[in-house]
């Protein structure tokens, strides 16, 4: 849906916050067999492996007056419609987040 597209686009642009020393954000939106699949990849420090489990609990931050529900609501808003969001990281390389949501057909 096109409010889940977006927040994850504000999401984007919160995320570039997060790399003081400069660094892309990229997107990158696809249509594969009826669902729309959107990736969000950043140059950042990326998040360690003991914290990605709680990335998505609400509260949960690192970041200096962060609340931590930016990513527990971006994962309940892509749930509501239907969707997925997964993510991957390696510190000192960056993330990856892929959001698939399914695409409803047009009866034209």
């Amino acid at each position: 849906s096109t409010h889940c597209i977006s927040s994850a686009a504000s999401d984007v642009y919160k995320r570039q916050q997060h790399m003081p020393d400069g660094g892309q954000v990229g997107l990158h939106l696809v249509k594969e067999d009826g669902q729309a699949l959107l990736s969000v990849i950043d140059q950042g420090p990326g998040i360690p492996a003991d914290q990605l489990p709680l990335i998505f609990d609400p509260f949960f931050t690192q970041r200096s007056g962060g609340t931590g529900l930016g990513l527990a609501i971006v994962e309940r808003v892509v749930r509501a419609h239907g969707g997925d969001i997964r993510v991957k990281s390696r510190p000192g390389e960056g993330t990856q987040f892929l959001l698939r949501f399914p695409l409803e057909e047009s009866s034209a």
